[in-house]
């Protein structure tokens, strides 16, 4: 029987972000969502959070293609220990979706205008912090992504995303999101730097793939892991993760 989802949950990246990665964990970041509208023009938000797909490596060719030839896979058990939770896709024209719109066009209109919340009422601030922290973890059910200057359309149900969104209670009000009027790239970056205290980290034991482009890199990430030395690995587990390196090449040439 063929399996639809995965034991392991898989973040792409490119070479200097997986060496990062390795050393001190997942860093956060603001990542921008386009939501399509059935009778309105698209609006977008930037929610900080760290993404991984469930997505069997038999099928993760593509995948691999759009978001980065390397990679790391850490065990399901270790995205369930850490509350992790899939997110939830939304089609345009569903129900639910339409109550979502109306609910964030309600008490949220100030947010996506303008960037900012004006609320006075404590509770209606645990409140619409508690929605808006559920709404982090939506997603299009399909849309526009941008590679390489270009915009494509994407069914990004097809990903399966999980998705790690730090504790709204941890982080300053001013962080939860960025509105449209907030995207700018010097406006992201230092947000991003704000996220670095919220690090998602894990144990050498969590790792089950470590996903290199070429085969001739081996050698390379071997090095990497022992310049990590005994701070952060030790030699026994150095052998162990280099038994779990595979490449981009081997993926699509042999799975």
């Amino acid at each position: 029987m063929t399996k639809i989802s995965a034991n392991t949950v898989f973040h792409f990246t490119n070479i200097d972000a997986l060496a990062g990665i390795l050393q001190n964990g997942f860093y956060p970041s603001y990542s921008i969502e386009e939501y399509l509208t059935e009778d309105g023009p698209p609006f977008r938000l930037a929610f900080p959070m760290v993404c991984f797909c469930d997505i069997p490596l038999s099928q993760i060719a593509d995948h691999i293609d759009q978001y980065g030839k390397y990679g790391i896979g850490v065990s399901k058990k270790w995205a369930i220990r850490k509350k992790l939770n899939p997110v939830l896709y939304l089609e345009k024209s569903s129900l639910l979706w339409r109550r979502f719109e109306s609910v964030l066009d309600q008490n949220y209109k100030d947010v996506v205008e303008l960037g900012k919340l004006e609320v006075k009422v404590d509770s209606m601030i645990r409140d619409r912090d508690s929605l808006m922290y559920m709404f982090m973890h939506t997603k299009p059910y399909e849309g526009f992504y941008n590679r390489n200057g270009e915009q494509r359309y994407k069914r990004f149900y097809d990903e399966r995303e999980w998705r790690y969104v730090p504790d709204l209670k941890r982080i300053d009000r001013d962080e939860l999101f960025l509105s449209q009027n907030m995207l700018s790239e010097d406006v992201i970056k230092k947000k991003n730097a704000i996220l670095r205290e919220h690090s998602l980290t894990f144990d050498p034991a969590d790792i089950q793939y470590l996903i290199l482009e070429r085969e001739s890199e081996r050698m390379e990430m071997f090095s990497m892991l022992s310049e990590l030395g005994s701070e952060k690995y030790g030699e026994g587990e150095i052998k162990i993760l280099s038994s779990r390196i595979i490449s981009a090449e081997q993926i699509k040439n042999d799975i």
